[in-house]
């Protein structure tokens, strides 16, 4: 598990998200985002992914059998705030695969309550991986934050 935690940090650290500049596409974009429901499944995501990381980073499963539940609650509010990074650099991959008009039709299907679309295999890719670099990213960005919260969680304060 280590292993591989630390090839996804190297893959955060040395991966950029492409650069796309199309305002109405990238509004219809987020517009699409917001109506499908990614976003409050990504905001759904963080809880799980907040746990994770700060058990697997700190050793708290060996370490702090007592692990605060309030660290795990902050860390969580830190990526929940930081959503809307990783809406945008989702915005490259979606603007990639997809032309504004299919995106604007998926948009309209959302708001009649069309079922979830199945994303083309490639972009799904595309998109898990932004998703962990945004994830490893905001997490280690916070670390010092994050840290000064267990710390206080253990001596009580």
């Amino acid at each position: 598990m280590r292993a591989l935690f630390a090839a996804l940090v190297i893959v955060a650290l040395l991966s950029t998200p492409p650069v796309h500049a199309d305002a109405g596409k990238d509004a219809a974009i987020r517009e699409l985002i917001d109506e499908s429901g990614l976003r409050a499944a990504l905001i759904d995501a963080t809880h799980g992914s907040a746990v994770l990381l700060v058990e697997e980073f700190f050793d708290l499963r060996n370490t702090t059998p007592d692990f605060p539940e309030s660290v795990a609650e902050e860390t969580r509010i830190v990526l929940e705030n930081e959503i809307d990074t990783l809406v945008g650099e989702m915005i490259p991959v979606y603007a990639k695969h997809m032309s504004e008009a299919e995106i604007r039709y998926l948009t309209s299907q959302y708001r009649k309550g069309a079922p979830r679309a199945a994303f083309r295999h490639e972009m799904q890719r595309e998109l898990e991986l932004v998703s962990s670099r945004w994830l490893l990213r905001t997490f280690h960005h916070n670390l010092d934050l994050i840290r000064s919260r267990l710390n206080a969680a253990r001596s009580g304060q």
